[in-house]
């Protein structure tokens, strides 16, 4: 009789969570690349075994996530840890990051990105590509938006609040929220094993699921974090613009936040007007929100449809790539419309 002992297990691979170790440097025009060959981006096909390539890229994908905290960081905004009042970070919980002097600002634009992306990412198709760290995350959005003024009465740049969609997954190991699309290659006990079960142990209160935490932003966060008296501009990337329409649609919500929603901006949205129930949200959607879609027409290009106002992002094939190619057209519009009070 033969028997195979736990211990007998093929390890899981474990990779360091920085680049240099990794084998990888940031050159001048702030793309990584190898060391060994600088020509080269990040290489995901580093074995025959396809385990080895995901345990590798979960490790760089946190080395950029480090890499995008520290500078959000630099910019001016603070983690914060949900549910509000978490101390203890070995308690579930899930960052966000907002102005570290949110409650002075008059004006303040809540982002809620895609939920496979990590906190503070657009698309890793460009952060780790052709076009760099910055160009492909929040970096970018927030110094944008860091140039513009509250209002035509109030010079001072708005608040930021980067809400954190996927993070629904709570990781007691490592001590952090991953997105759904990250539990697959997160450390195992051996590679073996083909996953992980997910029991009330992962379940973050409030961030259960993109739609509770993007409901938890708007009826716990804001409250606490920004003025009562400060307006609202939303943005929305991908599945997250549908889940923010029924969400405000919802009699509760858009009565303690439609009179202070300057805009909406719902980037690749698919829900039907005539799903909408709220006639208020109906004429909102009218006068100040913007619908943005995938189309191989120039960007800005008006797209003919109902309400809200739609129009080319100049990006044809990926949602995420939406606010990196039309990122002046979209913010810009936000400041118009602050100006415009």
């Amino acid at each position: 009789m033969y028997r195979r002992l736990w211990s007998g297990l093929p390890k899981d691979p474990v990779y360091p969570s920085n680049l240099k170790d990794l084998g990888y440097f940031i050159n001048e025009d702030d793309e990584i690349r190898s060391i060994a060959d600088p020509d080269r981006y990040f290489h995901f096909f580093i074995d025959k075994n396809q385990r080895i390539n995901y345990r590798q890229r979960f490790h760089f994908n946190q080395a950029i996530q480090n890499i995008v905290f520290h500078r959000l960081e630099k910019e001016g905004l603070e983690k914060v840890l949900l549910p509000l009042g978490t101390t203890d970070e070995s308690q579930p919980h899930v960052p966000i990051f907002a102005s570290q002097n949110l409650k002075e600002k008059s004006r303040v634009v809540v982002i809620f990105g895609e939920p496979h992306q990590n906190l503070g990412n657009l698309a890793l198709r460009v952060a780790n590509g052709r076009g760099g760290i910055n160009k492909g995350t929040m970096v970018s959005v927030v110094r944008d938006l860091q140039a513009q003024q509250s209002s035509a009465d109030d010079p001072r740049a708005p608040g930021v609040v980067l809400a954190n969609v996927g993070g629904v997954f709570w990781w007691p190991e490592g001590r952090t929220a991953l997105t759904l699309a990250a539990v697959a290659d997160m450390p195992l006990a051996s590679m073996a094993h083909t996953g992980r079960r997910i029991t009330v142990a992962n379940r973050i209160p409030g961030s259960e699921t993109p739609e509770n935490h993007m409901e938890s932003i708007l009826r716990q966060v804001l409250p606490a974090l920004a003025s009562s008296e400060a307006c609202i501009d939303l943005i929305a990337i991908g599945d997250p613009s549908d889940m923010l329409v029924k969400l405000l649609d919802r009699e509760e919500i858009w009565t303690q936040w439609g009179h202070r929603i300057n805009t909406l901006s719902l980037l690749e949205v698919v829900l039907l007007p005539k799903e909408i129930r709220s006639e208020e949200l109906k004429r909102f959607l009218e006068k100040r929100a913007r619908r943005y879609v995938l189309s191989d027409d120039p960007l800005g290009t008006p797209i003919a449809g109902s309400a809200p106002d739609t129009f080319s992002s100049g990006e044809n094939l990926y949602a995420e790539c939406i606010l990196i190619k039309a990122r002046p057209f979209i913010l810009g519009w936000l400041e118009e419309m602050a100006r415009q009070g």
